[in-house]
């Protein structure tokens, strides 16, 4: 169990580091062209390992591995809309919200009502998101593009319950291959429809980070861990992301540190603690 959760913190810096090399993806590659290589670059990736596999996939893999590709492509399309518009280390602390939007989730799909603790740490995470998005309408733009990374969050969280519960019954690593290229295959149609472009280097780069650090390192290693790991340490884990967000996001891009960023991550973090040490219901 140690290795595991190793594992998660290592797959956190990934995350982390992550939000700087798709915002240079998505300055030049339009979503659904970004999508669509950092998909199939991983399935081509992944296929000499599991090329024997597929001739066995079961309808049952094959089904579940549809389901939960269709959810994180509806996800990810929503978010990289917002982090193409905003900086890194604000989507990071953004996307820290599923710590508190997966214990919540879980409570509604088990009809219960959550604690008071738990529903404290939500009010004072979507507070800390709330101020975050005011200080971006105060100063440069209007807010939408946090609201739609947040968005996508909420959809994450809910792939993150659907995986925890389709996993049990599936190979982990297959059914992340099957969820890759499924995510490709959405992505392509809508990705025809926009021209693409001549990208650089740097634009390359963030697409294969995203494709080999981001899909096969860190989902992979996250999904496998859900058969171990409930979905609430998962994310608790996954939280660590904001962080290492605005760390690389100020180091490579030069992203401002301001007051009102500080205020914003320290209540977001303050609530995802609040729910990380609320007592469990029996």
């Amino acid at each position: 169990m140690f290795r595991v959760y190793c594992s998660l913190f290592l797959c956190s810096v990934f995350g982390g580091a992550g939000f700087v090399f798709m915002k240079n993806a998505l300055a030049a590659f339009p979503s659904a062209w970004f999508i669509f290589w950092r998909f199939f670059l991983s399935t081509l990736v992944l296929f000499p390992f599991f090329a024997k596999k597929i001739r066995t996939l079961s309808k049952q893999t094959l089904t579940d591995g549809f389901v939960v590709g269709g959810l994180f492509f509806a996800a990810t399309l929503v978010q990289v809309q917002g982090i193409a518009r905003t900086d890194a280390g604000r989507s990071a602390f953004i996307n820290s919200t599923s710590m508190v939007i997966v214990p919540m989730l879980q409570a509604l799909s088990a009809r219960r009502l959550p604690g008071f603790q738990t529903i404290l740490g939500c009010f004072v995470c979507l507070f800390g998101v709330g101020l975050l998005t005011l200080s971006k309408v105060t100063g440069k733009g209007d807010g939408a593009a946090e609201m739609l990374v947040f968005a996508g969050t909420c959809l994450f969280a809910y792939e993150v319950l659907v995986f925890r519960r389709r996993v049990q019954r599936n190979d982990p690593n297959l059914l992340s291959f099957v969820e890759f290229g499924t995510i490709a295959l959405l992505a392509l149609p809508a990705a025809l429809f926009s021209a693409h472009p001549a990208a650089d280097g740097r634009a390359w780069g963030g697409i294969v980070y995203a494709a080999v650090m981001m899909n096969i390192a860190m989902i992979m290693v996250r999904n496998s861990a859900l058969r171990r790991v409930s979905a609430t340490n998962v994310s608790v884990v996954n939280s660590t992301q904001a962080l290492y967000g605005t760390l690389f996001g100020a180091l490579l891009l030069g992203e401002p540190v301001t007051r009102g960023f500080v205020v914003s991550g320290c209540l977001i973090l303050s609530g995802i603690m609040l729910v990380i040490f609320a007592p469990r219901p029996r």
